[in-house]
This record gives structure tokens, sequence and C-alpha cells, in this order.
């Protein structure tokens, strides 16, 4: 996957992920992924980040919702920082049933810094998948983002359009 983003003043992020992921026979995967992080920093994009990370899901599918939970443990290298390890854990429930031309859904994401035994991320998103075609599956996303900052629960949000290749 790959993922840029801008703001007024143009691309500041970019990341780039690598993954080789395996299904098992009983709804179990996993995969294993690389991703590099950078960020334009006067006017220069300047790779900042290195980060493995190993997930394992489940996936139950019911007649009208499919539900997967994920945990992932990531190994965030940064530049001129200490190593984060952290355990992110996402439960999603998506809607197996076409509604007009979107199949809904709604998850919520737990991040957890191993390094400061602490919960201190939170992610929810509610969403609805576009119609597939055999090359290419967009989605979109309200994200609502929480952090811990200083001992206080700080939101923002985005909206997302994705699209899987």
């Amino acid at each position: 996957d790959f993922d840029w983003r801008s703001n007024e003043s143009g691309f500041y992020y970019q990341h780039y992920d690598f993954a080789k992921g395996i299904k098992f026979d009983n709804d179990w995967s996993t995969s294993f992924n690389y991703r590099i992080i950078g960020k334009v920093q006067d006017g220069s994009l300047i790779w900042l980040e290195n980060r493995p990370h190993i997930s394992l899901q489940k996936t139950i599918s019911k007649e009208i919702i499919k539900w997967t939970l994920k945990s992932k443990q990531e190994f965030r290298f940064r530049k001129e920082k200490d190593l984060i390890m952290r355990t992110r854990i996402r439960l999603m429930a998506k809607s197996n049933k076409q509604i007009g031309k979107v199949k809904p859904y709604i998850g919520n994401e737990f991040f957890y810094d191993l390094e400061k035994n602490k919960y201190n991320k939170n992610w929810i998103v509610l969403g609805f998948d576009l119609t597939r075609s055999n090359q290419y599956a967009p989605t979109v996303y309200y994200k609502f983002i929480s952090d811990l900052i200083d001992g206080k629960w700080i939101s923002t949000y985005t909206l997302v359009f994705k699209i899987t290749i």
C-alpha cells in the first residue's frame, strides 16, 4: 500500500507498505509487513521511520455480518528516536449484504504502547466499500482519532478515500 498526504502547503507525508499474507483453511490469516515513512522537512522528503510489523487475524462470517479481529505487533525504528513497540487490536464488523452499491462497516482499533505500558490511541471508523471490480476496491470512511497526550484524550478526525489494487 502507499499513502501520500497533503494539506494547504502541499504534500507533507508518504509511506509505502510491502506485505506477504498467508491464509489458512480455518478463517485465520497472518501477514508480514514492512513500512517506510517519510515527511517533508525544509522542502525535502526525509525518510524518518522503518516499521516492520506482523499481524494475526480471525474472520467469522455470518449471513449478514462479517466480523474480523486483528492483532498487530509493530516495531517502530525512528530516526534519532528510541525504538517503540506497540500492539494494535482491531475489531471490525462489515455487512455481507450490499445496500444499493455499497457495503457499510464499522470498526474500532486500540493502540497499546509496550514501552509506556499504556493504552494511548484509539481509532473508530465508519464507512462503506464501493462497488468492487477485478482491478480495484474503493472505500470511503470517516476516522475518529483519539490520542492520549499529557494525560488528556485529544480527538481529531479525517475523511479517507482509499483504493486497494
